[in-house]
């Protein structure tokens, strides 16, 4: 069972290498950091012109935090992102 939500298929999307044209998905969830050259958390990926992160559900958590309006209540479209904020606070 895919386990992301709405955050998660959001960056799969976003992630997804274009060839001849149409963006192909294979959908694999697991923890992930990009650590290599460049910008911390910053990951070139193969077929997308420019580098994305590696996890915006933690970076979309981080601005949430930073702009002290942390919801953690649970949303049943967005379990991912849901239930990585319960677990930050």
């Amino acid at each position: 069972m895919v386990y992301c939500g709405r955050t998660g298929f959001k960056a799969a999307m976003a992630h997804a290498p274009i060839v001849d044209g149409k963006e192909r998905y294979v959908i694999w969830v697991a923890s992930h950091i990009a650590l290599g050259e460049g910008e911390p958390g910053m990951v070139y990926r193969p077929g997308r012109d420019h580098a994305s992160t590696a996890c915006g559900a933690l970076l979309a958590a981080l601005r949430e935090i930073q702009s002290g309006k942390l919801n953690v209540q649970l949303d049943p479209t967005d379990l991912e992102m849901s239930l990585l904020k319960q677990q930050i606070v």
